[in-house]
């Protein structure tokens, strides 16, 4: 039960830089799509997996603003009411993302689905948090962005030696 604890305060400690790795990636996800939209054309498909992707970054725009008025400004966004509204209103833009990721078809597909269900992970947090939510979302974050990665230096690596061949 120690080491799990100990786990535990590791991983509340790196949240920042699990944060700071996700905002990295999230960047990235929209620089390839925006390469990717001038030399193709583009079906319905791919513009509503765009739109997710879209929505899933304007819902990510939000808790940074979120996290710049509370930790930087010392201040909060607002009160009572609107301050539900302005998770709910984020929150549904994350699933909206998730949602239109699945139904459309583009380029980064996958990096849009991440990007979506990091989000939807982070707002049900910022929601319904209990004991080790917080701890148990970051882990999820780390987890997903390191199998992204393996997975994408799998494949870049496997391309790589299929063009040496």
């Amino acid at each position: 039960m120690r080491s799990f604890f100990r786990f535990l305060y590791v991983l509340n400690e790196f949240s920042p830089h699990v944060m700071d790795a996700y905002a990295a990636f999230v960047i990235w996800t929209l620089v390839r799509w925006i390469r990717a939209i001038k030399p193709t054309v583009f079906t319905m498909r791919d513009w509503l997996g765009g739109a997710g992707l879209l929505a899933s970054s304007l819902s990510w725009l939000l808790q940074g603003w979120l996290y710049i008025c509370c930790i930087v400004e010392n201040k909060n966004l607002a009160e009572g009411s609107g301050y539900d509204a302005y998770y709910v209103v984020s929150c549904c833009a994350a699933i909206t993302g998730m949602i239109f990721t699945l139904i459309g078809r583009n380029p980064v597909r996958g990096s849009s689905f991440i990007v979506a269900l990091v989000m939807v992970l982070q707002w049900h947090d910022m929601l319904n948090g209990g004991l080790g939510s917080a701890e148990i979302t970051t882990f999820a974050t780390l987890a997903l962005l390191a199998m992204y990665g393996t997975i994408s230096l799998g494949t870049f690596c496997f391309k790589r030696s299929a063009i040496q061949v």
